[in-house]
């Protein structure tokens, strides 16, 4: 947990201190975002997706995210309605609100708190969860905030089945399940090839995010970067904690589930809400104020789920 910390710490660290630096350009967060769309997102996704082992009893952690997505999105657009946001700052929360890292902090959280023997719980809530919703319902709310314009249906449809990650979603599926049916993996070359491009996502996103990053907001910033990390933080966990506690589940992949969605916000969502135009300044107050928060608030989330369910 303290090593997952201190790496993206470092990174972000970094990004701060190349912003000081003239050789780096002023749009040198939304290059490295770029690459992290069109090359490391794409290799993740083709490395992860295969080795998914869907059974019945990971039911819970795959339906879990997709709970949280849906009703944060509603909430969010409430919120946003109500205080009356801009459409590049909804778009944003509306990112960054529903999906959570869950997949570079969550599983070694898991690990610390719950054991390695739970993991798998926990992949399962990445990936049929935040992963597949990155790639579904990420790209439409890109496809439908990031231009500023009125909604067109076709428009929406045509910017998610061409952007690079649902691309690589569908690509890794049939691969999938070609080798599965074959009963066999990668090549040894394109294994390696995709390990070593996948590590580069984050690093080039917390550079990103440490490039970008300031917490000089206006009024509406604050309360819209308030919104967004007592839902994701707090809202999210008590939600399903309530939900499990109310229909008497008491599952490990509930208490996982739990504790996945109290993630802080998804390092992927920021590095495509800033290469998307969308409010830069909050994406990465979310991003990294929620990373720091999130030591906090994880502890109380597992003292919760640990006690009372």
């Amino acid at each position: 947990m303290i090593t997952e910390f201190f790496i993206i710490l470092t990174f972000i660290t970094i990004g701060m201190l190349l912003k000081r630096v003239k050789a780096f350009p002023d749009n040198t967060s939304y290059l490295l975002n770029q690459m992290v769309i069109w090359v490391a997102l794409p290799a993740v996704i083709l490395l992860q997706i295969p080795k998914i082992q869907f059974t019945t009893d990971t039911l819970i952690s795959a339906l879990a995210p997709w709970l949280i997505i849906f009703v944060f999105a509603l909430l969010t657009l409430i919120f946003g309605k109500f205080v009356k946001l801009d459409t590049k700052t909804l778009g944003a929360l509306l990112l960054l609100v529903p999906l959570g890292n869950t997949s570079f902090i969550g599983i070694p959280m898991v690990s610390t708190f719950f054991g390695e023997n739970q993991i798998p719980y926990a992949i399962v809530y990445d990936q049929f969860g935040s992963f597949v919703g990155l790639a579904t319902y990420g790209v439409l709310i890109v496809s439908i905030y990031a231009s500023g314009e009125k909604l067109k249906i076709k428009n929406a449809i045509h910017k998610m089945i061409t952007f690079p990650p649902f691309i690589s979603l569908i690509l890794a599926f049939i691969i999938s399940y070609y080798l599965k049916a074959i009963a066999s993996s990668y090549p040894s070359f394109v294994q390696k090839t995709l390990t070593t491009t996948a590590t580069t996502l984050i690093p080039m996103a917390m550079i990103a995010v440490g490039f970008q990053f300031k917490l000089k907001l206006n009024n509406k910033g604050y309360i819209a970067l308030s919104f967004g990390l007592f839902s994701k933080l707090i809202l999210a966990p008590l939600l399903l904690f309530l939900l499990f506690k109310a229909t008497d589940v008491s599952h490990q992949a509930a208490k996982i589930s739990i504790f996945e969605s109290a993630m802080p916000p998804m390092i992927t969502a920021g590095a495509i809400s800033i290469s998307s135009g969308l409010d830069e300044d909050l994406t990465a107050s979310l991003v990294g104020g929620g990373l720091l928060v999130s030591f906090i608030t994880l502890p109380l989330v597992h003292f919760a789920i640990i006690n009372w369910l």
